[in-house]
């Protein structure tokens, strides 16, 4: 939630949007996930490791991780909520599967790999977020 704070109106923080959105992200940043939280980030260092110029310092490339991650629960939160309202059922591989993709876009492509490798860092990607989504989900739902 590195972010959050700093791009939000003070008044948004009490919101029940922001306030499910929050539950999601520490859920998802919990102990009990901290397998899937690694797996995915891991994936995403990756990633980024291979669109980064050369000239960014760590920290900023561990910046882009964590923006990165908040971008891809903010997309769980957002289809969830969406279906919810139109009675559509989630389908987490649907959405790991489409904003894997976009994350990896984000994360700057692969300027220092050749396309054959970062495509399969994307689907592990992939499957790491289907994962820890399908556990967010388990998390949530025994409240």
């Amino acid at each position: 939630m590195i972010s959050l704070g700093n791009t939000l109106p003070s008044s948004f923080g009490n919101t029940d949007i922001f306030l499910e959105f929050r539950k999601m992200l520490e859920v998802s940043v919990s102990k009990k996930l901290l397998t899937k939280l690694h797996n995915v980030q891991f994936r995403l260092w990756n990633l980024v490791l291979f669109g980064a110029p050369g000239s960014e310092s760590e920290q900023k490339l561990l910046e882009r991780v964590q923006e990165i991650y908040e971008f891809l629960i903010n997309e769980k939160y957002s289809n969830q909520k969406t279906g919810r309202v139109f009675d559509f059922p989630p389908n987490n591989k649907k959405i790991a599967r489409r904003y894997s993709w976009m994350a990896a876009f984000r994360a700057g492509g692969s300027m220092q790999v050749s396309k054959r490798v970062w495509q399969v860092e994307v689907r592990r990607l992939n499957i790491a977020v289907r994962e820890l989504y399908d556990k967010i989900d388990m998390e949530l739902n025994k409240d």
